[in-house]
């Protein structure tokens, strides 16, 4: 029996603690963001313009949302 839901995402919490003049992630605190996997090729390529990288080829952006396609399925068998 299987059973589906809809929930709101978690807020997103980078945790940090500063010492020694750097900044050390926390990943036991911290909560990253949940993203629907039809999201992550839109939010990377935002990611990479407000970055100052501009990808102009189309073909490269389907390799990569090929390519993380491709990951996610291995993951889940």
């Amino acid at each position: 029996m299987s059973v589906n839901y809809i929930r709101k995402p978690l807020n997103p919490v980078w945790n940090f603690t500063a010492g020694s003049g750097a900044y050390v992630y926390n990943n036991l605190t911290s909560t990253n963001f949940e993203l629907h996997p039809a999201e992550q090729t839109e939010l990377i390529t935002r990611i990479l313009l407000y970055a100052g990288v501009v990808v102009k080829d189309q073909e490269i952006i389907q390799v990569a949302a090929a390519q993380i396609q491709q990951e996610e399925m291995n993951q889940k068998s």
